[in-house]
């Protein structure tokens, strides 16, 4: 998944995304809480190769390759 990607994803949940780095994007629910840290892992074209993402409730990390995946990864009460 690219960042464009994950914006849109984060507009569909009304969730706010902040850039980190430019490897680490920050989902965060509408009062500030953290939902999710998405990490992109590029090769050295700069193409996207891996999404690794901290669940912030569970302190779980995944390996996702689709926006369905992530999806699976917000609290009920996000998903649309």
């Amino acid at each position: 998944m690219t960042t464009q990607e994950i914006q849109s994803f984060a507009d569909k949940h009304s969730l706010d995304v902040r850039p980190m780095n430019s490897h680490q994007h920050r989902l965060m629910g509408e009062y500030g809480d953290y939902i999710l840290d998405v990490y992109f892992k590029k090769n050295k074209h700069g193409e996207v190769i891996k999404n690794s993402v901290l669940h912030w409730s569970t302190g779980k990390w995944h390996v996702i390759h689709d926006i369905k995946q992530l999806e699976k990864l917000l609290p009920n009460e996000k998903i649309n």
